[in-house]
């Protein structure tokens, strides 16, 4: 899902402002994320794809929940992430 949002905020400006239009929809997907994040049922690969994914959305704001469960739920998993 992240990395899709992450695609298309960088190739369409119609998606973008989409995405500038739905806030709510998205911080809904944030705090979802953040939520699945936290509960360790993603592993280090889906943790990965969803910080890039996230990344790439171009949000300007509202992704410090998120980015914080992520990096909480990679130090549980660092031994499962390689180079």
């Amino acid at each position: 899902c992240w990395t899709s949002l992450g695609k298309l905020a960088m190739q369409w400006l119609a998606e973008q402002a989409w995405m500038q239009r739905n806030t709510d929809a998205l911080e809904l997907l944030v705090q979802h994320a953040a939520t699945k994040a936290a509960s360790g049922e993603i592993g280090a690969r889906g943790l990965a794809n969803m910080a890039h994914g996230a990344a790439r959305s171009c949000r300007a704001g509202g992704l410090e929940v998120l980015f914080v469960a992520l990096a909480r739920a990679a130090e549980q998993r660092l031994n499962e992430f390689n180079a």
